[in-house]
């Protein structure tokens, strides 16, 4: 496998956490995917398709050429060795904004040509491109051109306070508004809804800390970090990555929110 990736532009990084470029043979096998409240674009240079899948292996969207992800916010099965050749891009939690007329349901794929015009143009350019910088440079300059909006400039307070586990109503407070006029504003900028998004960055703090950390204290990092204790904690784990932090393991180091097994229950395996 190769991947090439890369932090964008000085003018999209605000918006954007990386770019990149992959090719891998193919393999069978699902990875399970730990959410992290953003969104991501995926391009299928290889032509076989876009796809995740139910626990029990049947497949739950399939998108052909380029896709959007919606925000997530919760675990999602994909078969990675069917992408053996494609770019993507990460956006941060409230990136995707900026770039696109409305954002996509939290975890769900949809057509990125029913949002961009001129999406399947840009993926049959990628395609006959073959150098992975002239690729993510192809990508940058579409990604630029749609950079429309900017979100609004209390956000990256708002996300922090509700990291810290500050209510809602006590957030929309300090910025002047009714908990219901908070909350559409944050669920049309971020794409989930402020309670949702709290408390997946309040179980990505855990998470980021612990995953390649053996034997961590559950319930130290329950108290510090705002859970009613370890019981509730292990209950958050489980939600967002779908199994329990004994059992959750990494691909490698540098993929931690990728948990792969060879076979969904039901006996279903990846495309090959």
């Amino acid at each position: 496998m190769y991947v090439f990736r890369r932090p964008g532009t000085p003018a999209l990084r605000p918006f954007v956490a990386a770019l990149w470029w992959l090719t891998a043979p193919p393999r069978k096998g699902f990875d399970r995917v730990t959410p992290d409240g953003a969104a991501a674009l995926y391009i299928d240079l290889a032509e076989t398709g876009i796809r995740t899948y139910h626990p029990d292996g049947r497949v739950s969207e399939s998108v052909t050429a380029a896709a959007v992800q919606g925000a997530g916010t919760r675990p999602v099965v994909i078969a990675p060795g069917e992408l053996t050749r494609h770019v993507g891009v990460a956006f941060h939690p409230g990136g995707a904004y900026p770039f696109l007329p409305e954002l996509p349901p939290a975890d769900t794929l949809l057509p990125a040509a029913e949002l961009w015009p001129g999406a399947n143009a840009l993926t049959d350019r990628l395609r006959h491109i073959d150098d992975p910088d002239r690729a993510l440079d192809t990508l940058e300059t579409f990604l630029t051109a749609r950079l429309h909006r900017r979100p609004a400039r209390a956000l990256p307070q708002v996300m922090t306070a509700l990291a810290d586990g500050v209510p809602v109503p006590e957030v929309a407070a300090r910025f002047g508004m009714t908990r219901k006029r908070f909350a559409a504003a944050f669920q049309a900028q971020v794409g989930v809804s402020p309670k949702r998004y709290g408390r997946l960055r309040r179980f990505r703090r855990v998470f980021d800390a612990t995953v390649n950390v053996p034997g961590p204290d559950w319930a130290r990092l329950a108290a510090v970090h705002g859970f009613h204790d370890q019981a509730h904690l292990i209950h958050e784990y489980r939600s967002f990555t779908g199994t329990t932090p004994g059992r959750y393991r990494p691909r490698s180091p540098r993929e931690p929110n990728h948990s792969p097994f060879s076979t969904i229950p039901g006996g279903a395996t990846a495309a090959s």
